[in-house]
């Protein structure tokens, strides 16, 4: 029974070789073709072939970026070839999160094809996300202009998104040390530094009218700057806690809504 388990075993990951080897020896052809080619265009040609062929094969995103980056588009006469080249780019410098890039070649292959299909709004849309507002709701308003897409706004207040009047928490901490803690929803570290710093300054000024000066400097420098900074910083953490937690809960329900989309219209390269 172990032998047939091994033989088995042999048999199948001997074909995963020969697979991994039969793409290796066509991509290692088609370079020995790119360094031979005389002209250009021959040249350009390889350079695309690989990286189509690269894409097939869902080699890794950086690979993928380096065969692009060799394409020169400019070269591409056959309109097909030329426009898949667009999209494909798009995508391979999305993934690449080269999001100016990204939104270059997805406005070059929109002027130049018309697409109007619900997957290259959906990409559309995942890109302009990534550029500004305006980009966004430019590109909703014109190629979108689609009610059902509204689920997809989620990606613009996602990257737009601040947590609402968070400066006050540290104006409050600033001028009533503990308090914006307290307001994060920290109330034990808050009411602990509402009482410490002003306790602290009391016993200070306490010392000091006693004419115990040395005491009284030595406890007003050691512990009120650690004390009212301390909380200011702590309420500064808390906020920003409050921020990813935010952030995350609306990813994922954004997560959620694109997923649904890319279910009904996947998005694929064009090869």
């Amino acid at each position: 029974m172990k032998w047939l388990i091994i033989i088995a075993l042999a048999i199948t990951s001997t074909g995963k070789l020969i697979a991994q080897d039969s793409v290796g020896f066509e991509l290692l052809n088609l370079e020995k073709e790119i360094f031979h080619a005389q002209k250009d265009t021959l040249k350009n040609e390889f350079c695309l072939k690989k990286f189509n062929l690269s894409m097939s094969h869902d080699l890794t995103k950086k690979r993928l970026l380096f065969e692009l980056n060799r394409v020169q588009e400019h070269l591409i006469s056959d309109t097909l070839k030329r426009l898949n080249y667009l999209w494909n780019s798009s995508l391979v410098t999305k993934l690449n999160k080269e999001f100016a890039y990204s939104n270059m070649y997805f406005d070059m292959y929109i002027n130049e094809s018309a697409d109007s299909s619900d997957q290259s709004k959906i990409l559309g849309l995942l890109i302009k996300a990534e550029i500004d507002s305006a980009n966004y709701f430019e590109f909703l308003n014109e190629k979108v202009n689609d009610s059902s897409y509204n689920c997809m706004n989620c990606l613009h207040e996602l990257n737009q998104y601040v947590l609402p009047h968070k400066r006050r928490y540290v104006i409050a901490s600033t001028i009533f040390p503990g308090l914006g803690t307290m307001l994060t929803g920290d109330l034990y570290n808050g009411f602990g530094s509402l009482l410490l710093v002003p306790g602290s300054v009391y016993v200070v000024f306490n010392l000091w009218s006693s004419g115990l000066y040395f005491n009284a400097i030595s406890w007003g420098y050691a512990l009120i700057p650690r004390l009212y900074f301390g909380n200011t910083s702590l309420t500064i953490e808390k906020v920003k806690l409050i921020e990813k937690r935010n952030l995350n809960k609306l990813a994922n329900q954004c997560r959620l809504s694109i997923s649904q989309k890319l279910i009904l219209y996947p998005i694929n390269y064009k090869l």
